[in-house]
C-alpha cells in the first residue's frame, strides 16, 4: 500500500511538472502498460526467459482469463525455461488487461503481412 501511494504522489508530480513543461500525456493503453511488466521476459516472436508471446497466442487462444489466471498462479510447464513467478500482487484488471494486449499483439503487423 505505502509503495502504490509512494507511486501515485511520483505520477501526480511527474504530470504536474509535465503541465508546467509544455509536455503532452502520451496515453498509453492500459494493456500495453501492464504488459511491460510481461515484456522483461516475453517477446512476440523470440524465446527470453520465458516463451514467445506467439506461442503464448496459440496456447491461449481467445483466452485472455486463463493467461491472467496462470500469472496469478503458474506452475511448471516447461524444464528448458525458468519457472514463472507468481503474480498474484497484480491488480486483476491488470493482468486481464495485459492478457488482452497479448493475445491482440501483431495482429496489426500480420494482417498487412498478407498471404
Amino acid at each position: 500500500m505505502r509503495q502504490a501511494t509512494e507511486e501515485m504522489h511520483y505520477a501526480v508530480r511527474e504530470a504536474a511538472w509535465r503541465k508546467e513543461q509544455g509536455i503532452a500525456e502520451v496515453q498509453v493503453p492500459r494493456g500495453q502498460r501492464a504488459f511491460q511488466v510481461c515484456a522483461g521476459c516475453h517477446a512476440l516472436d523470440a524465446e527470453r526467459t520465458g516463451p514467445s508471446v506467439r506461442e503464448i497466442q496459440r496456447l491461449y487462444a481467445g483466452n485472455a482469463a486463463g493467461i491472467a489466471t496462470w500469472a496469478k498462479a503458474p506452475g511448471r510447464k516447461r524444464t528448458n525455461f525458468a519457472p514463472m513467478p507468481a503474480f498474484a500482487h497484480q491488480r486483476e484488471g491488470d493482468l486481464r488487461a495485459a492478457a488482452e494486449f497479448m493475445l491482440e499483439m501483431g495482429q496489426a503487423s500480420d494482417s498487412k503481412a498478407g498471404p
